[in-house]
């Protein structure tokens, strides 16, 4: 997703699950232009995103799990204002 080489390519372009928004604002504005300059004139792209009140009622703060005899503790908090989980 960091760079789009492929010009008016594709009649769709599907972003699924959170597979975006893990750059800075400008980068992933950058993105989105690309992704709009590799679909075909009428071309479609789709762009799934968790459902924030879902999100909100439903955050981990910490995760942990077992792994090779090795816990790992991943740990994060939710900036509600601009929706994004902080690592």
């Amino acid at each position: 997703m960091r760079h789009l080489p492929w010009t008016g390519r594709f009649d769709r372009v599907i972003n699924w699950f959170t597979a975006f928004g893990y750059f800075a604002n400008g980068d992933n504005k950058r993105v989105l232009s690309e992704v709009v300059g590799t679909l075909r004139p009428g071309g479609r792209f789709v762009l799934d995103l968790n459902h924030f009140a879902w999100l909100i009622r439903h955050y981990q703060s910490a995760i942990m799990r077992e792994l090779d005899g090795d816990l790992l503790i991943d740990q994060s908090r939710l900036d509600v204002l601009t929706g994004r989980a902080m690592v």
